[in-house]
């Protein structure tokens, strides 16, 4: 019996101590947690990374372990990071707590970390820009990618793409240097609203509803030049980069010097080739500018901006320039200067303005031009804007003459800070053209937008022989305006025509208010320049005494009043066909149709190319006097694979 009660209290004071062991303080807390050293277990996103790439992965750990040593009012349940709370029991039930439940969160992190890490790869691959070589899209260079999104939006309203420094290397005799890849910074929004122009061109407009059409000349012809070269190049034009109005005023036309005044215009009409079934006609107006001989012109003060980054390197590209440079040199007046800034990595002074006198000072700073580097354009406008401005003369020909690809990638490249940081200059009187080269990544349409800000002409140069025709016969209209803010309203009888429509001209659209607001800028026209409209026009059955009568308004160089003429086009002079219209009327009319099915056009069905090369070789039979017009004719030729269905 004795026995019996001695085991018992034995068993109560034992279980006594069990409680009492259970409820100690110490009881409760299992081993320190030493995340750093606790086992890292392998996992696909742990391959292959550096020792500090797994440290990184431990961090998380050490916070988390922390947290654990943290006082029982602090704790938090952190579920899957794997320090529990207080009071929650992990798989199994057990209230029991050790390290060994750490172990399998290690694997859990790095997997999160990896997931996080392959998610920021992709984006920034999708961001980074693309190129097409063979069909295929490669990814460039990393250091070409543009900013992140809302950094991009936050400088700016409008989406573009800005890039980060790119060097390139120096060219060398035997090796080019290594060219970074840019996106067009127009590209993307600039692009949208070339299409959304041309679906509005594309829309007859109802005459009884709006009359009248107005907009600003423009004598740039860059946009055909630059088709010409990338379709002999092999490879088609970017339909929104087709504008028909740069394609109609690359050409001349027999158009009569003017008389009285500044200008002459000539209309005609005739039915439309490609609706010969329908009652619809092409109205054709050309604006001719007075001639002006080259020692009959003010002296010029000229400040060439050269690219000479980089992506410049190639006898298309500086080698181009060297030679137009050489050109202008020879074809300088004794009352002429030439000044020229360089642009790379920053910009530079090379030839402070120098006179006919000292062409062998010119000729050697044009001869040490070389290539390599960035592209700091708005460095090299600032500066070229600074030289012309400090050696402006009033009453002179105060220009700047940018040549290159435009392209920038070093400091501000935003499209609209670059062209508005000309405009003070263009105020004072120092007008900007553009010169582009390099068919291959060329910014077409920051070009063309900054020769339209600097009221001047944009060119594009693909050969010596068209940098012979820009620096050489045609260098007085390069350099001579004639006019300024020259302006065409077009009123059309509602009678006699039922639609209209003008080709290309997009950008150029004024509000009809606009025509004698003279405070409203337009385009200046140089010397012996042409201007070529064509409207599209659908005919009533029944035609009234007019078709259409055609404004033109204008100022001299330099004063602020503004000539306006007037033209009356006849319905006794509509053509009967356009077999009978005059060789400048055909002409015009085969390049305005070319240039609509390279912008996707597809009127005229699968003969339209063979149909237009029919037109245009019956006004250029006399190749003498319109090289231009056969070399056209071959080019239709060159175009049919990419065009014909």
């Amino acid at each position: 019996m004795r026995k019996r009660q001695l085991i018992g209290l034995l068993v109560v004071l034992s279980c006594g101590a069990v409680v009492m062991f259970l409820l100690a303080p110490g009881a409760r807390q299992s081993a320190p947690v030493q995340a750093p050293i606790a086992p890292i277990v392998a996992t696909p996103e742990l391959e292959g990374k550096s020792t500090m790439d797994a440290r990184e992965v431990e961090e998380p750990l050490g916070a988390a372990a922390e947290v654990g040593k943290a006082s029982a009012p602090m704790k938090q349940d952190l579920g899957e990071r794997g320090v529990p709370g207080p009071s929650k029991k992990r798989r199994g039930g057990s209230g029991v707590k050790d390290s060994s439940f750490l172990t399998p969160a290690v694997p859990r992190l790095a997997d999160e970390r990896g997931e996080v890490q392959e998610k920021r790869a992709k984006r920034e691959r999708a961001e980074r820009p693309h190129k097409s070589v063979d069909g295929r899209l490669e990814i460039l260079a990393e250091d070409s990618a543009p900013p992140r999104r809302a950094e991009r939006d936050r400088a700016e309203k409008r989406p573009s793409v800005r890039t980060p420094k790119a060097g390139v290397s120096k060219a060398s005799e035997n090796a080019a240097p290594a060219i970074v890849e840019v996106p067009d910074v127009f590209d993307g929004f600039e692009n949208q609203v070339r299409e959304t122009e041309a679906s509005v061109s594309a829309t007859m407009i109802e005459t009884r509803v709006d009359p009248m059409s107005t907009f600003s000349v423009d004598v740039d012809t860059g946009g055909y030049t630059l088709a010409r070269a990338r379709l002999r190049a092999g490879y088609r034009p970017k339909p929104q980069d087709v504008r028909i109005e740069e394609f109609l005023n690359y050409f001349q036309y027999d158009y009569p010097e003017p008389v009285d005044g500044e200008f002459s215009v000539h209309l005609e009409a005739a039915p439309d080739p490609l609706e010969a079934a329908s009652n619809r006609h092409l109205i054709r107006i050309g604006v001719k500018g007075k001639s002006v001989p080259n020692d009959a012109r003010p002296p010029a003060h000229l400040t060439f901006l050269v690219d000479v980054s980089g992506s410049m390197f190639g006898p298309d590209r500086l080698g181009l320039v060297i030679e137009a440079l050489d050109l202008v040199t020879r074809n300088l007046r004794q009352d002429d200067t030439i000044a020229i800034v360089t642009y790379a990595r920053g910009a530079q002074v090379r030839l402070w303005p120098a006179g006919a006198s000292e062409r062998d000072l010119a000729s050697g700073a044009i001869a040490k031009l070389e290539a390599g580097g960035s592209s700091a354009l708005d460095e090299g406008l600032k500066l070229a804007y600074e030289v012309a401005s400090t050696h402006f003369y009033a009453g002179h020909i105060n220009r700047v003459i940018l040549l290159g690809d435009g392209r920038a990638n070093v400091g501000e490249t935003r499209p609209d800070v670059l062209l508005a940081s000309i405009r003070a200059g263009v105020e004072d009187g120092v007008m900007l053209s553009t010169i582009g080269l390099g068919a291959k990544s060329f910014n077409d349409q920051m070009m063309e937008r900054l020769a339209d800000r600097g009221n001047g002409s944009y060119f594009f140069v693909d050969s010596y022989r068209e940098a012979q025709k820009v620096f050489g016969d045609r260098l007085c209209g390069t350099l001579h305006a004639i006019a300024e803010d020259v302006k065409i309203q077009v009123e059309f009888d509602p009678q006699s025509v039922l639609r209209h429509r003008l080709l290309g001209y997009e950008n150029r659209k004024l509000d009809h208010v606009q025509f004698r607001d003279d405070k409203v800028d337009a385009a200046e026209v140089g010397a012996g320049h042409a201007v070529t409209a064509i409207y599209e026009v659908e005919l009533s059955p029944t035609l009234g005494t007019t078709l259409a009568t055609v404004h033109v308004r204008y100022k001299q160089p330099g004063s602020p009043r503004a000539t306006e003429t007037t033209y009356t086009l006849f319905s006794e002079e509509l053509r009967a066909s356009v077999r009978e219209a005059s060789a400048d009327f055909k002409f015009a009319a085969a390049v305005a149709m070319f240039a609509e099915i390279a912008r996707g056009d597809e009127r005229g069905g699968a003969d339209r190319l063979s149909l237009v090369r029919e037109i245009a070789s019956e006004s250029a039979m006399d190749e003498s006097a319109h090289p231009d017009r056969r070399e056209f004719i071959a080019l239709l030729a060159e175009a049919a694979p990419y065009y014909q269905r």
